[in-house]
């Protein structure tokens, strides 16, 4: 089966999170056969599942029925649903990408998360401004992505945090030097953070997004007034203080 109408095909199952079950049928109404599968640790933990097929690499979060193919040219969130919806579907996939590379905020009142980049002068400005988001309840949950490509100096850069004990730290350090270490092997966890940003279609950095909606690069002045729009928007309860900074 061409592998270019898998992925056609595989855009309808993700749009409509299908159940766990429809997948492992649905491969098979195509004559799709599953040769192994495999998990890290860290796939585990976030239930993601990389499936090797008769017609390449495919992976699968089974409990919210998500499936897509490798490395990045796979479904799109369509534009013509309305925002809410698109940006619903966003936020669940952005829940299982793993290895998301947390700064923690001690009185946690919301996430967001955050595509970044150490060659981006802009990324390092926001990171700088970490200390006021945590201080505000914002927990930041930080993707990787290299705006050149996998083939790029800032690919190889960041590849090298997933090696690192502390990776919030030596993310800080190297936002605050502009430098990190060049990794010999591109991680998991870069190939996942960057196959993430194509899949959402992210078209620079820093691209910062609470419940799936791209809020801007905010300080918090600024940002608590957008959250609380995406909340109007999406119908939830409005978690955020904005008074704390008037």
């Amino acid at each position: 089966m061409n592998i270019g109408l898998l992925t056609g095909l595989l855009a309808t199952v993700v749009t409509s999170l299908v159940s766990a079950d429809h997948i492992d049928n649905y491969l098979n109404d195509y004559n799709v056969e599953v040769l192994r599968s495999y998990q890290t640790e860290s796939m585990k933990d976030s239930g993601l599942e990389a499936l090797f097929t008769t017609t390449g690499i495919l992976y699968a979060q089974r409990e919210a029925g998500l499936l897509f193919t490798s490395p990045g040219e796979l479904f799109h969130f369509s534009s013509s649903e309305p925002e809410s919806e698109t940006a619903a579907m966003k936020d669940e996939f952005l829940k299982v990408i793993p290895d998301k590379i947390v700064a923690q905020a001690p009185n946690e009142k919301l996430r967001i998360q955050v595509f970044t980049d150490i060659s981006c002068p802009h990324c390092r400005d926001f990171h700088g401004r970490v200390p006021q988001y945590l201080e505000a309840g914002i927990t930041v949950e930080f993707l990787l992505v290299a705006r050149e490509g996998r083939t790029s100096l800032a690919y190889q850069q960041m590849s090298s945090l997933a090696f690192e004990d502390d990776q919030e730290k030596a993310l800080s350090d190297g936002m605050a030097s502009g430098y990190l270490p060049r990794s010999e092997m591109a991680s998991f966890q870069m190939a996942m953070h960057q196959q993430a940003a194509e899949i959402i279609g992210i078209k620079g950095t820093p691209t910062v997004l609470y419940k799936g909606m791209d809020i801007g690069n905010l300080p918090p002045q600024q940002i608590g007034q957008a959250i609380i729009e995406v909340d109007e928007i999406t119908n939830d309860t409005v978690v955020y203080d904005v008074t704390k900074y008037e």
